[in-house]
């Protein structure tokens, strides 16, 4: 009801404080999204709670250095196999990562 009405859901923390120790980084954050969905969200809003509307909150700005793919911004970004808006939980299906303009995995 929130976000049907135009308030900003933004994702929270990639790992809780007591799962830490046994959860890799990252995990919760990809459950927090697949929740917004059975939630009521639309894949499309949940993937933008927890990148561009997360980067617009943190910085405090409309047009955060990151959270989106446009010229200039950071270059951090995960490259999937398959569609996270037909199936959200495709967000695990990690091919490769880029931080700072440069593959990792």
């Amino acid at each position: 009801m929130m976000s049907d009405a135009g308030i900003r859901i933004v994702t929270g923390t990639d790992c809780g404080a007591e799962a830490s120790q046994t959860t890799p980084v990252g995990h919760t954050t990809h459950r927090e999204v697949a929740m917004l969905v059975e939630a009521g969200m639309t894949p499309e809003k949940a993937l933008r709670a927890a990148t561009l509307d997360a980067a617009r909150v943190l910085e405090r700005t409309e047009n955060p250095a990151y959270g989106s793919i446009q010229a200039g911004k950071i270059a951090d970004l995960v490259l999937l196999n398959a569609d996270p808006v037909a199936d959200i939980n495709n967000t695990i299906k990690i091919d490769r990562v880029m931080r700072a303009g440069k593959w990792v995995q």
